[in-house]
């Protein structure tokens, strides 16, 4: 748990709030998926009223469907927020974004299960109109028992961005690169009701190693009911080479309620 202390001093040294560029898919898909349909919802609110007047609603839904050897995951995830302060009142839009992923994963062996999947997302404040890559890979079981799980995986994946048409030299320009998109994700069962999870993405560039994206994200997950839990997580991102007026570092503190189903 030592990353988690370590992720959490990071985060309130930095005291910055924002949006990695990576997201973390892995620890939402879970370790021990039943046969057949499942996932989950996940939401969170923010609302002020006063001399600070906000709203901010977030919410993703997962859905995975298994057959045997088999996974299918899918999960659609928006962020929206406005807010206002006294009088004048004069509103903002200050979040606006939405994710989509699909990823399909065949356990061939024991340890070894190839994986393929395509993502899409757009982000208005890092000046993201849209965003959108597939690709393939391998996922490899470091090692698994009825309280943790390791595992890593890589994949070469192919990227397309289109950034926002605004007043930058950039605006409106179009990319398409490959980029190698490797990971480590654990997943520990505390007890019954506690879980926690540990996950981090490295993504260079292939004809451009120094452009490079990292993603780390530590998550405590908590029932308070059957299939209802609370989630905590901290999220620390970095891109080498971020598009013009944007931030090469972003962290976050995120929490909400998921419902399985």
């Amino acid at each position: 748990m030592w990353r988690v202390y370590l992720s959490l001093l990071v985060v309130i040294a930095l005291g910055r709030a924002a949006h990695a560029q990576i997201v973390d898919v892995q620890s939402m898909i879970g370790q021990d998926v039943k046969d057949g349909p499942s996932g989950k919802l996940d939401t969170s609110v923010d609302w002020r009223t006063g001399n600070t007047r906000r709203l901010r609603v977030a919410g993703a839904v997962v859905a995975r469907w298994r057959a045997g050897d088999h996974l299918v995951f899918g999960i659609a995830r928006g962020e929206y927020g406005r807010s206002a302060g006294v009088a004048p009142a004069v509103q903002v839009t200050d979040a606006s974004r939405d994710f989509e992923h699909l990823r399909y994963r065949w356990q061939a062996t024991t340890r070894l299960a190839p994986e393929a999947f395509a993502q899409h997302e757009a982000d208005r404040f890092r000046r993201l109109r849209s965003r959108a890559l597939a690709g393939a890979g391998l996922r490899v079981r470091v090692t698994q028992s009825a309280q943790w799980s390791v595992h890593v995986g890589a994949a070469v994946m192919l990227e397309y961005e289109w950034l926002t048409r605004d007043d930058l030299p950039d605006a409106g320009t179009a990319t398409t690169d490959a980029r190698l998109s490797t990971y480590a994700v654990a997943l520990w069962k505390l007890n019954d009701d506690v879980g926690a999870s540990e996950t981090i993405y490295v993504q260079p560039r292939l004809d451009a190693p120094r452009d490079i994206r990292l993603l780390e994200e530590a998550a405590l997950t908590a029932k308070l009911a059957k299939q209802v839990a609370f989630r905590f997580a901290l999220v620390i991102a970095r891109d080498s080479r971020p598009p013009p007026g944007t931030a090469k570092m972003d962290t976050g503190l995120q929490s909400g309620l998921q419902v399985e189903f």
